[in-house]
């Protein structure tokens, strides 16, 4: 059992771990031949497509990485990866109010041919109106507000293969109907957003030549017999509303959230093989109720402004798809118990730093803790930041090549482990003006403690790496 509970503690854990920014909403306008560029302004406010001869506007990258895991090499996983990314954002203004945009998608491990991804991350239509838009198609939508651990941001899936401690985050299929309201001097642009996922989809592990897969000499992760939510229950709803603040005291973004649905973090089914000896592990999901919410604040008091204090929090209660126990149930042993009711908060704050050592130069320093409130279960160990402290320090040059240094880790202050890394950026202008490279050490260091149960205790590698990425913006 200690393998099945390191292992699910992982899946949940890389789930929850990214934090993916908020995709922005703003409405692009189009190409065009103008005389001057008053005309150009005046089209774009009367919201004129028609008029466009091109009305599309794109942008995008490409990318090419080298990534290495320097020790327990010359096993049977793969010690390096080579990887080719694309992605191109569209946006075509049909007609008036109405635009299509897509970010088309494709990412490949030379390395590992069961690595490859050409799914868009979205495709949607979208219409606007003066006070309401309807978006169908497929989106993402970021919830989050701490970057430790984002227990509201429950709509999309995580792309576990991509990278385990940072998952590329996945579009989902579905309807968002939001309206705005009139807001005031206190609670201002005011909005209301419902959603509706129809379609239930499994998330994407690591594969089995990657350090990060599942799988072993004594172990077959089978996703290909997920166990997952069948007609009503693979449905997601949510209703979210969020707004600022602004009071004498400070100025916050607010934001509420009730969802249900299926969770995106599912549990593992063990299930022994007695003719071959290997137990088979297979992902089983389940549903929750999500009530939260989260606030971003700026004190107004002289001395305090550069601080930004954040707080994110969600009471969950999950249920089963199936019987537990019985014939009922989709494996002959029954699934694996689901976790009890449950809340999750993440409090802490950023402080800006500028001019430190130049007149152009920020730095910006975060801590967070983030921690568990719920029954003393079984489940309780499946499931990650129950007890971490996390600290950030950002610096950024200000200089025309837009180089930057930031060192980050999460340390779970109970048995010790650590996950930390260093990261740098810089415009190799003196090739290119929209030339990147980023530098990156990610080291994983395990509970001293022998024996414990942990994040990291369900690897026998250390898979701590090193990568470098070269992007070219277009």
């Amino acid at each position: 059992m200690g393998f099945y509970t390191a292992r699910t503690c992982l899946l949940l854990c890389a789930i929850c771990w990214g934090v993916s920014p908020a995709r922005a909403q703003d409405d692009l306008s189009s190409w065009d031949d103008l005389d001057s560029l008053d005309e150009e302004l005046g089209d774009l406010e009367e919201g004129s497509a028609e008029s466009k001869p091109w009305p599309i506007e794109f942008k995008g990258f490409l990318a090419e990485e080298i990534r290495t895991y320097p020790l327990d090499r010359g096993g049977d996983k793969n010690d390096e990866q080579l990887i080719s990314e694309v992605q191109v954002e569209f946006d075509w203004a049909i007609a008036r109010g109405l635009s299509l945009e897509m970010t088309p998608w494709f990412y490949v491990d030379v390395l590992d041919t069961e690595l490859l991804r050409y799914e868009p991350l979205e495709a949607y239509l979208i219409y606007r109106a003066d006070n309401w838009d309807l978006l169908a198609g497929q989106f993402i939508e970021s919830w989050g507000i701490a970057d430790t651990s984002n227990p509201l941001d429950v709509l999309n899936r995580r792309d576990l293969a991509i990278d385990l401690f940072n998952p590329q985050v996945r579009g989902e299929l579905g309807v968002r109907m939001r309206w705005t309201l009139p807001g005031s001097d206190t609670i201002g642009e005011p909005s209301f957003g419902v959603y509706v996922i129809p379609l239930w989809r499994e998330t994407q592990f690591p594969t089995d030549t990657q350090r990060f897969g599942f799988s072993s000499a004594t172990t077959r992760f089978r996703a290909d017999l997920a166990q997952g939510p069948e007609d009503i229950d693979r449905m997601m709803m949510a209703i979210r509303f969020d707004h600022t603040l602004s009071t004498k005291l400070f100025s916050a973004d607010m934001q509420y959230l009730v969802a249900r649905g299926p969770d995106r973090a599912p549990l593992v089914d063990i299930l022994p093989d007695e003719t071959s000896g290997v137990v088979e592990l297979i992902p089983h999901y389940y549903g929750f109720w999500v009530l939260g919410g989260g606030l971003r604040a700026v004190p107004q008091a002289e001395g305090w402004s550069k601080f930004t204090f954040k707080l994110e929090a969600a009471y969950k209660r999950p249920y089963a798809f199936y019987p537990l126990s019985g014939q009922g149930g989709p494996l002959a042993t029954g699934p694996s118990p689901i976790p009890g009711p449950y809340a999750q908060i993440v409090v802490g704050f950023d402080r800006n730093f500028a001019q430190v050592f130049s007149e152009k130069d920020e730095v910006i320093f975060t801590t967070e803790f983030a921690a568990e409130i719920g029954p003393n279960d079984a489940g309780s160990v499946l499931r990650p930041f129950d007890h971490d402290a996390a600290i950030r320090l950002a610096w950024s040059a200000g200089d025309f090549a837009r180089s930057s240094l930031e060192l980050r880790g999460v340390v779970d202050v109970v048995n010790g482990e650590i996950i930390s890394e260093f990261i740098a950026e810089r415009q190799l202008r003196f090739l290119h003006d929209d030339l990147k490279l980023r530098l990156r050490a990610r080291a994983l260091i395990p509970s001293p403690k022998e024996g414990e149960i942990t994040l990291l205790s369900g690897f026998v590698l250390n898979n701590s790496s090193v990568s470098a990425r070269l992007q070219f913006d277009f």
